[in-house]
């Protein structure tokens, strides 16, 4: 192998399992060196695909390939937060300055607030076929897509910000020294989240209809362009829908919120765009009819909902509420939870909080 050292510029090629180059990516800048792993960088790069198409990338991207893993990491500095696009690989080799591997298909796209989704797996299936895919290699990609998810669960480097942000300075320094400049690729502080004012449908990039989300639904911005938004949310606990919807039917939410899924009965606590806490929670019938966007009143310590005691009581503009009280001996239109997540609650929230509740 060659002696690569930092501020070399590596080519990229990308192969598919029958031996043909599938992509050509421009130069890479060498940020990082190890012996079992290699981080890159570029800006704007020239793509070349299998037909011989070309375009060029948009922002900056920190590159991560490994010797070991089956994976590489491609981390995109984009305006509207911190993305990642997976590719399930072979380990990387270098061949006369060019960064090789082969790609399997299989694709992880990390959102900024840190879900998910697994991408062509109708094309996995057809190369698989199509190239014989043997059972042994089958079982490895599928056993590097799981650890490539949970090292995206439990924000294992690169897939938190800290980690990019010292690459990407390490990036900006190299620039400097090349007398070059870079343009608008630092990771913006926005609020990612934002809830829907209104019913609407979920269009794909053809501008076809592929579901339909309620009022209240929070969601993950992704891009705001002139007419529409991408983004994306979760259908369920494991299914996050990606689309666009139109520009004007949201609202953003503040870096601290609470988020109240009563069909799922689950309350989250939102920070700087973190959640700091995830609890199970009880509801009775009537909050099930009280969705909406309210304000925390005020806050209780030791205190009785008529005659049931409760440890923390946190009143809400919508006369409910969140408790520890017993469930079974309150029955009043609250939001109840264990002693630990109520007491999470009421630590973390003050009169003027929002709050969000959705089905």
């Amino acid at each position: 192998m060659n002696d690569i050292k930092v501020g070399d510029k590596l080519e990229i090629h990308c192969y598919k399992h029958n031996g043909k180059i599938d992509r050509i990516s421009g130069e890479a800048l060498v940020l990082d060196v190890a012996e079992d792993y290699l981080v890159c960088a570029n800006n704007k790069v020239k793509i070349t695909e299998s037909d011989g198409k070309t375009h060029r990338t948009k922002e900056t991207a920190i590159l991560f390939f490994y010797k070991n893993e089956w994976f590489n990491i491609l981390a995109q500095l984009k305006k509207f937060g911190l993305f990642y696009y997976c590719n399930i690989a072979t380990p990387y080799i270098i061949d006369d300055n060019v960064i090789k591997y082969i790609d399997y298909d299989l694709d992880l796209r990390v959102f900024p607030n840190g879900s998910f989704k697994v991408l062509d797996r109708n094309e996995y299936k057809y190369h698989k076929k199509q190239m014989h895919y043997s059972n042994r290699l089958d079982f490895i990609l599928k056993y590097e897509l799981g650890s490539l998810i949970e090292r995206v669960r439990i924000k294992k480097d690169p897939f938190n910000k800290k980690a990019i942000e010292k690459y990407y300075e390490k990036y900006l320094e190299l620039l400097k020294k090349e007398d070059k400049t870079e343009e608008n690729n630092t990771i913006i502080e926005i609020s990612r989240f934002a809830y829907l004012t209104c019913d609407t449908p979920l269009y794909n990039e053809k501008a076809e209809e592929i579901d339909y989300i309620n009022k209240y639904q929070k969601i993950s911005i992704v891009g705001e362009y002139n007419t529409y938004t991408e983004i994306c949310y979760y259908r369920s606990e494991n299914d996050v829908v990606h689309g666009y919807i139109p520009i004007d039917i949201y609202e953003k939410l503040p870096s601290l919120f609470v988020e109240v899924d009563i069909s799922d009965k689950i309350v989250n606590v939102y920070k700087d765009n973190d959640d700091y806490c995830l609890a199970k929670a009880e509801t009775s019938d009537d909050v099930q009819n009280r969705e909406g966007y309210f304000d925390v009143e005020y806050k209780e310590f030791d205190t009785y909902l008529d005659d049931v005691h409760t440890d923390f009581w946190v009143q809400l503009n919508n006369d409910t509420g969140f408790c520890n009280a017993s469930y079974d001996e309150s029955q009043k239109d609250n939001i109840y939870l264990s002693y630990e997540s109520a007491k999470e609650v009421y630590e973390r929230v003050n009169p003027g909080t929002k709050v969000l509740i959705h089905k």
